[in-house]
């Protein structure tokens, strides 16, 4: 009897809801596994849903089911910017994945601000304390400093050590934010920044290579230094004479420096011109190593620096694109093979994705009093059984081994 008990909603809030989650009427009709006939009457007012199908439509546009009974829209974030720049793109809307993964995110950074505010935490001075005329070396060294690491120690490194956690925890231990996700393909989205000066937020994809999200890391971190919000795909950008772009270009040149600085890098090579291509791949897979950074950033460096002609330039990164695609191939079939048996540790992952700053900041709320088990299940999006391990794991001595 309850299926056919009919829900009073407001129908505007229903189309504000399908919009905002990114989909036009033909696609919503089809996730919510209704005909488009059925759904046009519901957002203008002429019949009303069942309770069953208006749960199922919360769950597509993933809103809280009680947001459609109100009589006002609910206040709601602001579009991010669009930083992205991909070759032969016309439309640059935001996929329904992506646009949850944005409002997520804010709205962990919303409650992060709350905390902070709450703990008396003083503004971060570095956010939007730079411009894209400033010197790229001496931000960078800058940048450096301030997150407490350098390039010497790199090259001794141990061979299973992770450099992506020992910069994901410098950017934390300096008070930036850092989220992972693999719901958005790299070619949707390699990384976004929230800016705030208490709670600034960088994400970046979880399907990227580990070396690939270093950079990520490094590029949002510019934006944050910039004060610009917006979502990146580092991968593909025009140099061009737009605010866009002249923030990428810089954002991009930024990260560069600060993993692999021309001078350092100028030291190591001692031919100016690397002609054949034997020699070039042998001193790309060296110069990756050695600064622990994928062949692409190398290439890049030594096209900027002119140590290698622009056709080269073309032609190595042509060869790289078709290893990396090489590289996903396999990398699908190895996260098939692991879901079968299981996959990695869910608190692992959760911590992960949630960082281990904005975990520890939910497990203290937790321990304070300050929100219940079944909140912080939500904070972390996970279940309320996995949150002793969690715990555990998230306060183990950082070892930079992981993920």
């Amino acid at each position: 009897m309850g299926r056919s008990i009919t829900a009073s909603i407001n129908p505007e809030l229903l189309r504000w809801a399908r919009e905002s989650a990114g989909y036009d009427v033909a696609a919503a009709a089809k996730r919510i596994h209704q005909s488009e006939d059925r759904l046009c009457p519901w957002e203008n007012g002429k019949e009303q849903p069942t309770i069953a199908m208006l749960r199922e439509v919360a769950r597509v546009y993933k809103r809280a089911f009680s947001v459609f009974f109100l009589d006002n829209r609910p206040p709601d974030f602001e579009p991010l910017p669009d930083f992205r720049h991909l070759p032969g793109d016309v439309s640059t809307d935001f996929s329904p994945k992506l646009r949850y993964l944005i409002r997520r995110s804010r709205m962990r950074q919303e409650w992060l601000k709350e905390m902070q505010e709450f703990r008396g935490a003083q503004p971060l001075a570095y956010v939007a304390s730079a411009g894209v005329n400033e010197s790229i070396p001496e931000l960078a060294s800058c940048v450096r400093d301030l997150l407490g690491v350098s390039i010497a120690p790199r090259a001794s490194w141990r061979q299973n050590h992770n450099p992506l956690r020992t910069w994901i925890d410098a950017v934390e231990k300096a008070g930036t934010f850092v989220f992972q996700s693999s719901d958005v393909n790299q070619d949707k989205m390699r990384g976004f920044a929230l800016i705030d000066h208490l709670a600034p937020v960088i994400l970046i994809n979880g399907k990227d290579p580990s070396q690939a999200r270093s950079f990520t890391l490094f590029h949002e971190f510019s934006h944050i230094l910039l004060g610009k919000a917006g979502v990146s795909n580092v991968r593909f950008v025009h140099r061009g004479i737009s605010d866009a772009a002249r923030i990428e270009v810089f954002s991009n040149a930024l990260a560069a420096e600060v993993l692999v600085p021309a001078k350092t890098l100028r030291e190591d090579i001692s031919t100016k011109k690397m002609r054949f291509r034997h020699e070039l791949e042998a001193k790309v897979n060296h110069l990756a190593k050695l600064f622990k950074v994928s062949r692409d950033v190398i290439i890049r460096r030594l096209r900027d620096l002119e140590f290698i002609y622009q056709t080269t330039y073309g032609q190595q990164l042509a060869r790289l694109s078709k290893e990396e695609e090489l590289w996903r191939e396999r990398e699908i079939l190895r996260r098939q093979k692991n879901e079968k048996k299981g996959g990695p540790p869910r608190a692992r992952m959760v911590i992960r994705d949630n960082g281990r700053s904005f975990t520890g900041a939910a497990l203290e709320a937790y321990s304070d009093g300050m929100i219940t088990v079944v909140e912080l299940a939500r904070l972390l999006k996970t279940k309320a059984k996995h949150i002793a391990k969690i715990e555990q794991e998230v306060f183990l001595p950082a070892s930079g081994a992981g993920f």
